[in-house]
């Protein structure tokens, strides 16, 4: 399987990098507190922002937590990135899964490990889950996110 989409900026944003003299325009380029190159007291999060980051809901939603509590504390800080896995619903009761593994201490319980869930990554720092489980976990989540506000 093999998909290839493409995202681009809106005219809003495109616009805005233009009166900015920004040169790329899919976005607006960010520095790593969030706030938009060449304008003051301004952020850009998700897929407005030129962050070095996928472009992702994952990454907008805690690029959105970061921002807002540095509006609300008054205080910046730089955006870390925390990546939690990647979920993808492959059709009927069919998904994959690779999902951050919660410690690599072996004194800790994992519940990737208790349901048999391969270790996958560079450092082995991920797990694999595929077929039915992955897909419940897919939809969970997805329902998760919908209904919660």
């Amino acid at each position: 399987l093999v998909w290839a989409a493409g995202i681009g900026a809106r005219p809003l944003v495109t616009k805005l990098a233009e009166s900015l003299g920004q040169s790329d325009l899919r976005g607006l380029k960010v520095d790593e507190r969030m706030r938009v190159v060449g304008a003051e007291d301004v952020y850009a999060i998700g897929d407005a922002a030129l962050s070095g980051f996928p472009p992702t809901a994952q990454v907008a939603a805690q690029q959105g937590k970061h921002v807002g509590r540095a509006i609300r504390d008054g205080r910046d800080s730089e955006f870390v990135y925390r990546h939690a896995g990647s979920l993808c619903c492959l059709g009927s009761d069919n998904g994959i899964a690779q999902l951050a593994s919660s410690s690599s201490s072996s004194s800790y319980f994992n519940v990737w490990d208790f349901v048999g869930a391969p270790p996958v990554g560079p450092n082995d720092e991920h797990r694999a889950v595929t077929g039915t489980p992955a897909f419940f976990l897919w939809r969970s989540l997805y329902w998760t996110k919908l209904l919660s506000t």
